[in-house]
């Protein structure tokens, strides 16, 4: 049995967690805990069911399970779903991961253009279906960006923003200072649009802070909003340094699409 959710696939058969081209390495009883949770994903599976399936036969401590919960988070924040496992105090746990694409760098910058080719019931729906989920459990910051993203092809700027500021404060709290960098940089980039430009240079900032030094997709596109910003600012020597280091770093992280707007400022 093969389960594909947001940016990762669980392969039953040949026993593999893959995020695109790589698998990501299980323990053993480790992959048996996500199998078993994603196949009873629509309930929350109490502690002693877990013991009771995993360790048969055997008597561990809770300990045992928490260890693997935490194994298990550790391999899924690497296909970006850190939090697809919700621990629900005193009952259980519970596989939160939805069906479905992501939004990530490349979705959210190729599908700007495109915003409007969506249809507006199906971005109306995704809207409200998140809306009422929020309202029932409250979301994981994934989730947020999805619903950020819903409404921003919506025409609905300032709510996306809203939920964008949200996904933040979700991915700083579980410590996942990329995603939160890479939240903060799609923050700016709209503030931009909104014409926000202080707003849109406090998050820009705040977004380096986050992402520091290095070579990643994230990093080389918080350049592009920097040479945007720049160009703002009317400081058209900043504007082509930005796009230059946008451009190089596209091209180290093997994305043209980067590459190619850094070349294009």
């Amino acid at each position: 049995m093969l389960h594909r959710f947001l940016n990762f696939e669980i392969d039953e058969d040949a026993r593999e967690l893959r995020s695109g081209s790589r698998v990501l390495l299980l323990q053993p009883r480790v992959f048996d805990l996500l199998v078993y949770l994603a196949r009873n994903r629509e309930r929350v599976v109490p502690k002693d069911e877990l013991l009771e399936k995993l360790w048969p036969g055997v008597i561990v401590t809770d300990g045992s399970l928490q260890r693997a919960v935490s194994l298990a988070r550790t391999a899924l924040a690497e296909a970006g779903a850190g939090d697809a496992i919700r621990t629900y105090s005193r009952q259980g746990y519970r596989f939160c991961a939805d069906p479905g694409a992501p939004v990530d760098l490349e979705s959210w910058q190729e599908r700007q253009s495109e915003r409007g080719d969506a249809p507006a019931d199906d971005l109306q729906a995704t809207i409200a279906q998140l809306q009422e989920r929020d309202q029932l459990e409250g979301l994981s910051g994934d989730d947020l960006q999805r619903w950020a993203y819903a409404a921003h092809c919506a025409g609905r700027t300032p709510e996306a923003i809203r939920l964008l500021e949200r996904t933040v404060a979700a991915y700083s709290a579980r410590g996942d200072r990329r995603l939160a960098g890479w939240a903060c940089t799609l923050l700016a980039n709209l503030n931009l649009e909104w014409r926000e430009v202080a707003l849109a240079k406090g998050w820009w900032c705040r977004a380096q802070r986050l992402l520091g030094a290095g070579q990643s997709p994230e990093l080389a596109y918080l350049h592009v909003v920097g040479a945007r910003l720049a160009f703002v600012e009317n400081n058209l020597d900043e504007a082509v340094r930005e796009a230059d280091l946008a451009r190089e770093l596209g091209r180290g992280c093997g994305n043209a699409n980067i590459e190619s707007l850094g070349l294009t400022f």
